[in-house]
């Protein structure tokens, strides 16, 4: 993937993030995605939870975040129209451990690999050496892959 284009991607996501996306009591129908496009590959989907960013093109699919999992079947949607045809998303990276952006990981985890921050990988896997509230019951599929400390480059 295009190092520009990762980046762009990885600012939408910490804009997002810090704009205080939306996140509301999870609802169990889907919500239609609106997609935004932000430059030649890249988007924000708006649909039940925080904003997510996705790159699509040849080289693949880059996917921020996954909002909940009843929520899936409308992400899958929104790519598969934007790239025309179905898509598999190729790599998923959690900004953070919340719900509804991570509560896609297990229904993607098997095709998808996924990165994020060592302590989001601690908080979603239930670590108690951590402080504050724990993600309780979260499937193996779903942990992140690759982690970071300090720093990333992909």
């Amino acid at each position: 993937m295009a190092r520009s284009r990762l980046l762009a991607a990885l600012l939408l996501a910490a804009a997002a993030v810090a704009a205080g996306a939306a996140t509301g009591p999870p609802a169990q129908e889907p919500v239609p995605m609106r997609a935004t496009q932000l430059s030649g590959t890249l988007w924000m989907l708006e649909g039940a939870g925080g904003n997510l960013g996705v790159s699509i093109g040849e080289d693949g699919v880059f996917l921020i975040d996954d909002q909940f999992a009843w929520q899936l079947p409308e992400i899958r949607k929104a790519i598969e129209e934007l790239a025309g045809k179905a898509a598999p998303v190729d790599f998923l990276l959690n900004t953070h451990w919340h719900g509804d952006h991570t509560g896609g990981n297990a229904g993607l985890g098997g095709e998808a690999v996924i990165l994020a921050h060592e302590n989001v990988r601690r908080r979603l896997a239930g670590d108690p050496s951590l402080e504050g509230r724990k993600a309780d019951g979260t499937p193996p599929q779903a942990l992140p892959v690759i982690t970071w400390k300090e720093g990333v480059t992909l």
